[in-house]
């Protein structure tokens, strides 16, 4: 493998880390976690929606998932395609969300399409334009789970 495969790999392993980040953070409703995936400026556009520029209004629409008794994003593989000057990207994903009401209300789940613009801010990969488009939308009936963990165990 040569000297530029290894950095190719270094960079989009990086790009994929803050794409599993963001996905963690939003089911943990780490919503300032999420934020910090964007650059301060980030532009994002969510199903339509195009937000105010900058990184708390991203926070604020993504911090509506507080509503929800729980949520999980699963990510596929991204396709990333890297500036030649190795200091911006491009990312294409596909996601499933599963999105639970409260009150064992019904369970959304949606095909997600995510394309972000990423870049290099002090040698940390960050979004800086976002589109998530919803593809598709089923709903279900969801059962009611006992959430208190096994004795002597954290839930994990």
């Amino acid at each position: 493998m040569s000297d530029a495969n290894i950095g190719m790999s270094e960079i989009t392993g990086a790009i994929f880390d803050v794409i599993a980040r963001y996905g963690r953070a939003l089911d943990d409703r780490d919503f300032e976690a999420a934020g910090a995936c964007f650059t301060e400026d980030a532009q994002a556009t969510f199903s339509g929606v195009v937000l105010a520029p900058g990184r708390a209004a991203i926070v604020a629409h993504v911090s509506g998932l507080a509503d929800l008794a729980a949520s999980t994003h699963l990510f596929g593989l991204p396709v990333i395609e890297v500036a030649g000057d190795g200091r911006s990207a491009r990312a294409e994903t596909t996601a499933v969300a599963f999105l639970a009401a409260v009150d064992d209300g019904p369970v959304r789940t949606r095909g997600l399409r995510y394309r972000d613009e990423f870049v290099l801010v002090d040698g940390v990969w960050l979004i800086r334009d976002r589109i998530h488009r919803v593809d598709w939308m089923t709903e279900s009936a969801s059962i009611a789970l006992d959430r208190a963990p096994a004795e002597g165990r954290d839930g994990f």
